[in-house]
């Protein structure tokens, strides 16, 4: 489904009564684009004959292909680098992994996501897949695998926030091997974009990437973006952070300035790599967009009072906020400065609430924060 296809469901949706006219005029096209748009949208079978009637078994929905995870957090007060064992320290418990903090923001953005991963059978499984549930989450496609453990991450910080220690288990993402994809390949063919996480198995990624259109496939990554270098080309978005790419391109960027000069090097590789569109974050604000051959690059900063918390979180933290919010404007063809506006939107509500996802984000909580952004957008073609 393509974005002007989406803005016409919607449209039809709220109304299914609206003419041809009144799309044309809310959409600002002309009503012959509009009655090839409905003939087209006809032969897919996202309208079922006359009168507008949608196919439910069309509705386009995302899958997020990725790890389900328990996390746990503490936070410890005074000296601790001699210390093994802390009495009342503050305990958090809460649900995650990357493919249900990015089902759960696009949840949040009234789409209805599709999670497609594995839990252990076990107690931290069962209640990860009822919170899924209880956030509107599909989970019947996760895999419940006997004998393993549910993926945890335990993280333990200083009163000054820097990391104690940190302990993971992902050991059971290693069971989402291809057969399994194989299997969901139903569920895939029909989803309106494929959304994959880093932490699944390297060949399962080559395999959704060389199976399902270059369109509709989104990957989000970090450190392990080098690996998995010989199947950026074949992604319809890239997500990631410069210094991921920095390391899979080779440029150094050690005692170097992060300056225009190395996002436009980083762009001139990607070009080369035949990678047709990535979004990276550049430091603390920046975002840069290679798309077209063109890098985009936004400075973006907040004008209100928010911007006097500190802003601590990475990209690793926000990839999910920074994925959702990106998909959400891409699918109602925004501009490209309104695209990045609302993803600076997206990574600076997760910088300083701290949340991976929250119920605040929201299409009304960004659209009242833009007023509230600026930014200074430069434009420069890649050769």
């Amino acid at each position: 489904m393509t974005g002007r296809e989406k803005q016409i469901i919607d449209l039809i949706t709220l109304n299914p009564l609206i003419s041809q006219d009144e799309i044309a005029a809310k959409l600002k096209i002309t009503r012959s684009s509009v009655s090839v748009y409905i003939t087209n949208m006809m032969k897919k079978g996202l309208i079922v004959g006359r009168g507008y009637i949608l196919d439910k078994e069309k509705d386009s929905f995302p899958v997020c292909v990725g790890t389900l995870a328990v996390d746990f957090f503490g936070y410890i007060e005074g000296d601790s680098e001699d210390k093994i064992l802390f009495d009342n320290a503050d305990l958090q418990i809460s649900y995650g992994g990357c493919a249900k903090n990015l089902a759960e923001n696009l949840s949040l953005l009234d789409y209805k996501p599709l999670v497609i991963s594995a839990v252990g059978n076990d107690v931290l499984g069962k209640e990860l897949l009822n919170e899924c549930t209880r956030e509107g989450i599909d989970v019947s496609n996760v895999e419940e695998i006997k004998e393993k453990n549910t993926a945890s991450y335990l993280e333990i910080r200083r009163p000054n926030n820097s990391l104690y220690m940190g302990l993971s288990n992902w050991r059971i993402d290693y069971e989402l091997t291809p057969d399994v994809f194989r299997g969901k390949h139903r569920i895939l063919n029909k989803a309106d974009k494929i959304i994959i996480d880093d932490s699944i198995p390297v060949e399962s990624i080559k395999y959704l990437s060389q199976t399902y259109g270059k369109s509709r496939l989104v990957l989000q990554s970090t450190a392990r973006l080098p690996i998995i270098k010989d199947v950026i080309s074949t992604l319809g978005l890239l997500i990631t952070d410069a210094a991921y790419l920095a390391d899979m391109f080779e440029i150094k960027i050690e005692g170097r300035d992060m300056d225009t000069s190395l996002t436009k090097e980083i762009a001139l590789k990607l070009k080369q790599a035949d990678v047709t569109d990535c979004l990276f974050t550049f430091g603390r604000e920046s975002l840069c967009w290679y798309h077209d051959n063109k890098l985009y690059c936004s400075n973006a900063k907040f004008n209100d009072l928010l911007t006097e918390q500190p802003i601590h979180q990475r990209f690793g933290t926000a990839r999910a906020a920074i994925t959702a919010v990106m998909i959400y404007a891409m699918d109602r063809s925004y501009p490209v400065e309104s695209i990045l506006r609302h993803v600076a939107c997206a990574r600076h509500h997760v910088a300083v609430y701290g949340r991976i996802s929250s119920y605040l984000l929201t299409p009304d909580f960004i659209s009242r924060h833009l007023d509230h952004l600026e930014d200074n957008l430069q434009i420069f073609p890649i050769y």
